[in-house]
């Protein structure tokens, strides 16, 4: 094996590992993304819960004050 071609080997897997350094950062960025969307979505679930709930309890005590 001569000393350019094992330069050019190298060359090719130190742009390899740039390129999945690239698609590990991408891919965390989405999972950092993704969890707040979840998060997100739990609290609006958990208001609308809330928000029926003390609709559901003011319905009753307004029709018990016929």
């Amino acid at each position: 094996m001569n000393p350019e071609h094992l330069d050019s080997q190298v060359q090719r897997a130190q742009e390899a590992l740039v390129q999945l350094k690239r698609q590990q950062d991408q891919s965390e960025k989405q999972k950092r993304e993704l969890e707040e969307l979840s998060r997100r979505q739990e609290e609006l679930e958990n208001g609308r819960t809330d928000m029926s709930e003390k609709l559901t309890r003011s319905t009753v005590i307004l029709d018990g004050s016929d």
